[in-house]
């Protein structure tokens, strides 16, 4: 979908682009077909470690002031990332489906412990013409779903430009494509990876050649996983579930080619699953230690609550752009 709203818009997209080798062919009767390698780097949200972690006679530990976390090094190098489309184009509009292959590797420094899986994430849609309402109305329809590839379903963290941090607000923020966990032994763990979805619609209309007006709608859900929902919000790959709309409108006028002046105004909920602490859990905590109530966090017995927090916020943006 076009980031016809002044910004980077309410799906996935990526400001910085990406290194990629493309190869589109042209199958005849409007349909093609591109394949493509791709630099997951310039993409991927990536992971976050928790688990077990080292103490100082080097044996795996729970979490206290003399223990550090065994960081994890991911790797992309196993297996580049994969991507499809198909398009199918006519008069009428255009069909497209595509989808994307990767891998999550990670290994600690030492390589006692090494665990890899396989993301993808899968999504189609619709563009629409509608001459009959007036020259140059277009709709345009989106759906996507992601496992372990959250980048490609929604941009409401907006890691790669500066737009929805304010158009969303809330708790949706920061979160990975994927958890790295340990065992209690240290030695072998998995890579739980992060569900979501997202629907999206947007519809411009021409009152006339020089004024055009965009509504968009999107809902859109990020499933945690056993591991971050166990930890407690704000540390690190902490993160519930989570849903978000959003609904705005834009009305621009084009005086002239290559000048604009336009306003957004746009509304988001976001509703997410948050885990606190409760003065139960911090005082069933071994020790006193701050780090050892936080350890509470990592441990599905209770000690925690979890509440249900909704956020919601108006955006407003006035642009002025010439373009040369």
């Amino acid at each position: 979908m076009p980031s016809t709203f002044y910004g980077a818009g309410h799906w996935a997209s990526f400001a910085n682009g990406a290194k990629q080798l493309a190869y589109t062919a042209v199958l005849g009767g409007g349909f093609s077909a591109t394949l493509a390698i791709q630099d997951a780097a310039d993409t991927s949200l990536g992971g976050v470690t928790v688990g077990s972690y080292l103490n100082a006679s080097n044996a795996f530990a729970s979490q206290s002031s003399s223990s550090t976390l065994l960081g994890a090094a991911y790797s992309y190098n196993s297996l580049p990332q994969i991507n499809g489309r198909v398009d199918f184009d006519q008069s009428w509009g255009t069909l497209s489906a595509v989808g994307s292959v990767g891998r999550a590797v990670a290994e600690n420094a030492t390589n006692v412990y090494s665990a890899g899986k396989t993301t993808w994430a899968a999504g189609a849609g619709a563009k629409i013409n509608l001459p009959m309402i007036a020259a140059g109305d277009v709709l345009w329809l989106n759906g996507a779903y992601a496992n372990g590839m959250t980048e490609y379903t929604t941009n409401w963290t907006s890691f790669k430009s500066s737009d929805t941090r304010r158009n969303v607000g809330g708790y949706a923020l920061n979160h990975p494509s994927w958890i790295n966990t340990y065992n209690a032994a240290g030695t072998a763990g998995d890579i739980e990876l992060l569900k979501s979805w997202q629907l999206a619609a947007l519809y411009t209309h021409f009152w006339a050649p020089q004024w055009r007006h965009s509504f968009v709608g999107s809902y859109g859900k990020i499933s945690g996983t056993d591991a971050s929902k166990r930890l407690v919000f704000g540390q690190a790959g902490a993160f519930g579930d989570a849903t978000v709309w959003n609904l705005g409108t834009q009305l621009a006028f084009v005086p002239t080619k290559d000048f604009e002046i336009g306003v957004d105004v746009l509304y988001a909920r976001v509703s997410q699953d948050v885990r606190s602490f409760t003065a139960a859990g911090i005082a069933a905590a071994s020790g006193s230690s701050a780090n050892n109530a936080l350890n509470a966090g990592l441990n599905a017995s209770g000690g925690t609550a979890v509440t249900k927090d909704k956020q919601s916020n108006w955006t407003g943006r006035l642009r002025v752009e010439r373009t040369f």
